[in-house]
Parts: structure tokens; sequence; C-alpha cells
């Protein structure tokens, strides 16, 4: 399926890193599986574009069907990202939403402590961090045209 043309104002990426603040600050609130958590040794930069009306967030599972356009399968794995984990939908004025798909670790936008509510679409800006998993950050990034 072709990626729809981006809209005027410029194109938006998500910029994938692993983040020890939000590591730390997972373990610090102590859920089920924290003391058994390791920040990875290494890990890439990743970056994914927002090309589409709406791009899945997740990692890829054969054989549950599940291939999110924002694959977060490549090591280091992230074990507290689900599979379909969150979804990132453009708005009509060309903005960008993020909306948690009841994943089981939630997701953290900004300085936040708290998750988004779920199936609940929230408005992101330039350089706005999404926080999922045990150490992933999101970053939107818009580039002007």
């Amino acid at each position: 399926m072709p990626a729809d043309p981006a809209p005027a104002g410029g194109t938006w990426t998500v910029v994938v890193r692993a983040d020890r603040a939000w590591f730390e600050e997972v373990v610090r609130r102590d859920g089920p599986d924290a003391a058994a958590l390791q920040f990875p040794a290494f890990s890439t930069e990743r970056r994914f574009a927002l090309d589409r009306p709406q791009l899945a967030l997740g990692r890829r599972s054969r054989s549950r069907g599940i291939e999110p356009e924002i694959d977060l399968s490549a090591p280091p794995v992230d074990p507290g990202v689900s599979a379909l984990h969150a979804l990132f939908v453009r708005r009509d004025d060309g903005g960008w939403d993020v909306v948690d798909l009841d994943s089981t670790n939630g997701t953290v936008v900004g300085a936040g402590p708290d998750p988004i509510p779920p199936n609940t679409p929230v408005p992101l800006a330039d350089g706005d961090v999404v926080k999922v998993g045990a150490w992933t950050t999101l970053t939107l990034v818009r580039q002007a045209s």
C-alpha cells in the first residue's frame, strides 16, 4: 500500500531511543517484573516516518499475525512493549495523536507520571515524548518543508 503524501507544513518522524531516565522511573515504580529488568548495554537510535494516516506501534508477532508499522521487535527487545501497544493517528490539521491500545503497561506522554487513558486520542506536538515499555521513548519530530 503506497504511503499517503505528507500533510502541508512538513513531514513527521518518531525517533526511538532506549532512555535510562525512563528505565529508572519504571524500576522505581517497582512493577511486578521490575527487579528482573536490565537496561540494554547497547541500543541504536531508530527513526520511523509518519507517512500514513495511522501507524501501529508494537512488536511483530507472526503467530498472532501482528505486524506494526513501528516495529520494536529488533534487539534489544523491550519486554514492556505490547504486540499492539499504541497507534499514531494523523489529525485533519496535519498534527498527530497517540492512542494507547489498552496495552499491558500503558503509554505515558510528556513528563506526566500517569499513563494516558486507553483508547483515547491524546494530541502531540513537535518534540513531545511518548514513553512505553521498560525503557523505550519515542520523540515526535517535525521537519519543515
